[in-house]
């Protein structure tokens, strides 16, 4: 022949497009209570389906939606979710909104004191008697408030005295 034909030839005419995922929400996304229907999202809520055997999913920090803002288990809580939020430009998406009954929120602990004073003439018991005023509590969410009806306390001891440690069990 007239030509030798080079052993490779090559352009930039190729191209591979992303392989489409499907992304669910699992386990439990918890929370302690804060008022608020938000938390983020970690690696452990997510299960992907059509990785390629080997390659792990990677995604940014997801915010998700609770339905309630309630202490409560199995609530629903959505999520939004966009190719953008993937690391790897290897996959697309298949949905862009996340939805589970996968949401827990635990009640927030609470430190309590208390206050003002409690008096009483002897009576040789070490009963007191508390009102809702003698109750203060800190760490409450906002403007919540917290009122506590119990009226009986114990004080440290029966005999007169003053600074007198009161206890109240609640």
């Amino acid at each position: 022949t007239n030509y030798v034909l080079p052993t490779t030839m090559s352009g930039t005419i190729g191209a591979i497009t992303p392989k489409t995922i499907t992304i669910s929400l699992t386990g439990s996304v918890q929370k302690i209570y804060d008022g608020s229907l938000t938390t983020t999202l970690n690696s452990d809520n997510f299960q992907a389906s059509g990785l390629i055997d080997g390659d792990v999913l990677l995604l940014k920090p997801i915010t998700v939606i609770f339905v309630s803002k309630e202490v409560g288990q199995s609530i629903s809580v959505t999520s939004s979710i966009s190719n953008g939020d993937l690391i790897s430009n290897n996959y697309s998406l298949s949905a862009t909104t996340l939805t589970g009954t996968v949401g827990v929120i635990t009640p927030k602990p609470l430190v309590g004191t208390l206050v003002g004073s409690v008096s009483r003439a002897y009576d040789g018991t070490s009963l007191a008697t508390l009102s809702a005023d003698n109750y203060s509590f800190s760490g409450l969410v906002g403007n919540e408030s917290l009122t506590v009806n119990k009226t009986q306390g114990t004080f440290d001891n029966q005999n007169v005295g003053s600074s007198l440690l009161v206890t109240a069990t609640l």
